[in-house]
């Protein structure tokens, strides 16, 4: 608890110190690790701010191609439901890797110390209570708002999940993680193209999240952005019960992808009870057929009358996709995952 409190104050000098844009920042402890990446809590030396570090270890000149685009993905993305980037940088790798590892991409992102929509449903979840209507309303309003910026920009999330929304101080949700981001629409024309994103998929977006035409890519067909919808649906599912509709599924070891072409269903004896419009939002939005989903628009004009009865605004501040969503059609795109897999 002493050193807790101490690094607060910034009395405790205690990892290496790395710098990037001109500001130098001390590595003060790993909080996380992926597949791809590890992200460490830092402290800027000279405001003394805490913020965090996701270092990116990279193993060919496409990752660190990737990264790159993830970082400027953030930094022209502008919203405040989704998570900006202070800064980033390509180099050596600060502390001792892997001899593969060719460059290191670190990424300087705002501190949250609420953490993530993930772990305060893991807390409901023991304890066996909601966060509440009022509050699944306005952060399902508000992850609308930044994934309609996003999709503005002709840009799709392909990650969606609670462990991708932070919480600031006002329990505004923040989508982050924009490693999976690609081209909102994409064309499938051969079987090669279609296992290809069927791969990128399988590595990139989250089993329990992901959309039933992730795990089958129709050849030909397109991956639009109902796939976004499909994940959403599962987030607004979690709010409400505190895990995904799939997190059954995969604890029993069955087929996740076999279980998403039947679409999301709700439960058969639900602890909670909510709106029927709200049940119904759900399962519309958890349509195994992509066309059949609703839009963000049409799923916002669904939660205006439940959020004018809860005495929320219907509208996030500041939330106007088209001038937040500064990403030009031209910026940064992901335009292939073939180019993305090259060595």
């Amino acid at each position: 608890v002493i050193k807790f409190y101490l690094n607060q104050m910034g009395c405790i000098q205690s990892g290496p110190t790395f710098v990037v844009d001109g500001r130098s920042y001390r590595i003060v402890e790993n909080i996380g690790e992926g597949g791809f990446s590890q992200v460490d809590l830092c402290r800027e030396e000279k405001s003394n701010r805490l913020c965090v570090a996701k270092r990116i270890l990279c193993h060919s000149r496409a990752d660190s191609e990737r990264a790159v685009r993830e970082a400027e993905y953030h930094r022209k993305l502008r919203h405040p439901n989704l998570l900006t980037c202070l800064g980033h940088s390509v180099g050596q790798p600060i502390t001792s890797v892997a001899a593969t590892v060719v460059a290191e991409v670190i990424l300087v992102l705002p501190y949250h110390r609420r953490g993530t929509l993930s772990e305060e449903l893991d807390l409901c979840r023991i304890a066996k209570s909601s966060i509440g209507l009022n509050r699944i309303l306005s952060t399902i309003s508000g992850l609308c708002s930044g994934l309609a910026a996003m999709h503005s920009a002709d840009l799709a999330h392909r990650d969606l999940k609670t462990g991708n929304v932070l919480l600031d101080d006002s329990l505004r949700p923040i989508l982050m993680d924009f490693g999976s981001v690609t081209d909102k629409l994409v064309w499938i024309n051969s079987r090669q193209e279609a296992v290809r994103w069927q791969d990128f998929a399988a590595e990139h977006c989250s089993m329990t999240y992901r959309a039933p035409e992730l795990y089958n890519v129709p050849c030909p067909g397109i991956i639009s952005e109902k796939a976004d919808i499909w994940s959403l649906g599962c987030v607004l599912y979690a709010l409400c019960y505190n895990e995904s509709p799939f997190d059954p599924v995969y604890s029993r070891g069955d087929s996740v992808a076999l279980a998403t072409c039947s679409g999301i269903k709700l439960p058969t004896s639900p602890e909670f009870d909510y709106p029927s419009e709200l049940q119904q939002l759900i399962l519309s939005m958890g349509n195994p057929d992509p066309d059949r989903r609703p839009s963000l628009a049409e799923i916002r004009t669904v939660l205006a009358p439940l959020l004018i009865s809860a005495g929320l605004p219907t509208e996030e501040p500041e939330d106007d996709a088209t001038e937040a969503a500064v990403v030009s059609q031209g910026d940064v795109r992901l335009t292939s995952v073939a180019h993305t897999q090259e060595a």
